[in-house]
């Protein structure tokens, strides 16, 4: 039964009518460069690439859908390829870049995407024997996906040091590869390339390409965090978070160092546009122990408050060490609009997180719970990330509104698992009766149980529950053995849903890009 189709356009923005307001932070990292096609007219070269159609054509293709479109690689020859090439600024340091990659036909020997120094390889990310692989300086490879699906999108991350010739390679938010060295010893990186096999006919998709440096300085005009103290810094987030004034109108960033932080912190509703940078994810924590018991309820037991809109977080971990034998003890709490969550970590079992309102999107980061550990009733997109059950559970209690289109939404992510935890996980359980998720693309260890989804024991929550999926893969897919009252999406419904499609709101905010 499809449920989707009494959300209107009108419902949607009027859901997200929050005001329009100035841009928000910048990441800390620099963009290099960002494709995602969707303003080029489908069946035109996209611009700003040097291209070869020596076998057959580049061209901007309505897929997925006519709003969120692909570059298509296509050729018929057997001595000839189709090039697709971008150059960028000479990057000495580490480049972090990711694209999404899909075929129609499997096809051997595509060199899905290589990062260049001049016309060398430095990276080649590849597909050989059925698989996507990486390639080694020895020619053999490293196995990146197995048995890659045809018209199947998989997301795929480079973060690569050319000081190190060293590469971590992600797939679906899931570390694959690490420290694999370079194809080829290269100083520098300064562009990227796609091209179809040599020897047979082949052909491939690739969008939302985005490469951006990784900055490893503090960002002039920072307020800066040591658990160490030092000249001009503050010992704790809450001291450099009160030195912000109220109703801020200017974007203010906090610059966290590695340390571990233990203090309750709320970023207030009336302090927006603060952007929090961590010296790195698994070393810039910040940490308490709360639970629903000691606090006084399941939102006051949360380590981390966000109240305020437009707050990006980067580079670091929120964690609640209650355990999981505590009850609710929430890691993270987000209740303000547009805010965005990039390579963080979110550490607790029973509710991580709860996600109370709003507009978030959360990429390439890892969320660990057991039971409900993202719960809430805000509009979520979770792109790319690795979700990671502890226990036996649920992956998700959404509360969503029966007038909001979508609830959580999780493209190109993997959903693993602690141990051996066959058949124990359901994907969610309503929280509410017209809880909305929906997993795209992702995939799904054998923790999953067929069954996929739990009516939290009431059966009136199976006719207003609005759970599907399209696109995954892994053991803990199954098309056949789901409950009746999920829903199998087609093609072209998957199609429309995207970062930001479900994000967007009237304002138009893409987090992705």
């Amino acid at each position: 039964m499809l449920k989707w189709s009494s959300f209107s356009l009108t419902v949607v923005l009027s859901t997200f009518l929050f005001g329009i307001i100035p841009a928000s932070n910048a990441l800390a990292a620099m963009v290099l460069t960002d494709s995602n096609f969707n303003s080029t007219p489908a069946g035109s070269q996209p611009s700003g690439f040097t291209i070869s159609e020596a076998g057959g054509t580049v061209r901007v293709g309505a897929v997925p859908s006519s709003s969120n479109r692909s570059v298509f690689l296509n050729d018929s020859s057997t001595t000839a390829t189709v090039n697709l090439k971008k150059s960028f600024a000479t990057q000495t340091g580490k480049v972090d870049a990711e694209f999404k990659f899909m075929q129609s036909t499997l096809r051997n020997n595509t060199k899905v995407f290589r990062l260049l120094s001049g016309t060398s390889a430095g990276i080649s990310i590849e597909t050989i024997n059925g698989n996507i692989s990486y390639r080694n300086p020895d020619n053999t490879y490293v196995t990146l996906q197995s048995g890659y699906v045809a018209n199947t999108w998989y997301s795929i991350r480079i973060v690569a040091d050319p000081s190190a010739d060293k590469a971590d390679v992600y797939v679906n938010g899931l570390k694959i590869a690490s420290d694999v060295a370079f194809y080829t010893a290269v100083s520098s990186i300064d562009g990227y390339e796609s091209y179809t096999p040599n020897s047979t006919a082949g052909s491939h998709y690739l969008d939302d390409i985005l490469v951006k440096d990784v900055t490893t300085g503090i960002p002039s005009g920072a307020l800066v965090v040591s658990a160490s103290g030092g000249a001009g810094v503050y010992t704790t987030v809450k001291a450099a978070i009160d030195a912000i004034p109220a109703n801020n109108t200017t974007p203010r960033t906090i610059y966290v160092k590695n340390g571990t932080y233990t203090e309750k912190i709320t970023f207030p509703a009336n302090k927006p546009y603060i952007t929090l940078i961590g010296e790195s994810a698994a070393g810039t924590i910040l940490t308490y122990t709360d639970t629903a018991s000691s606090a006084g309820g399941t939102t006051n037991s949360s380590s981390v408050f966000v109240l305020g809109n437009d707050f990006t977080a980067e580079n670091i971990t929120f964690r609640n060490t209650a355990g999981p034998t505590a009850g609710q003890a929430v890691a993270l709490f987000v209740a303000g609009d547009r805010a965005a969550f990039y390579n963080v970590r979110i550490l607790g079992n029973q509710d991580t997180l709860y996600t109370k309102a709003g507009r978030h999107y959360y990429r390439d980061s890892y969320i660990e719970g057991t039971v409900d550990y993202i719960f809430g009733s805000a509009t979520a997109v979770f792109e790319s990330c690795e979700i990671k059950s502890l226990g036996n559970g649920f992956v998700t209690a959404a509360s969503t509104d029966q007038t909001t289109a979508y609830g959580y939404v999780f493209i190109n992510s993997s959903l693993t698992r602690s141990g051996s935890l066959d058949d124990t996980v359901y994907l969610g359980r309503p929280w509410r009766p017209y809880a909305s998720v929906t997993y795209l693309y992702s995939y799904m260890n054998t923790h999953i149980i067929p069954a996929g989804w739990n009516n939290w024991g009431d059966p009136a929550n199976e006719s207003t529950a609005r759970f599907a999926e399209y696109g995954s893969t892994g053991p803990g897919v199954s098309t056949t053995g789901r409950v009746t009252w999920s829903e199998q999406l087609s093609a072209s419904q998957a199609a429309g849903i995207n970062t930001q499609s479900v994000l967007a709101g009237i304002d138009g905010w893409d987090p992705a890009h």
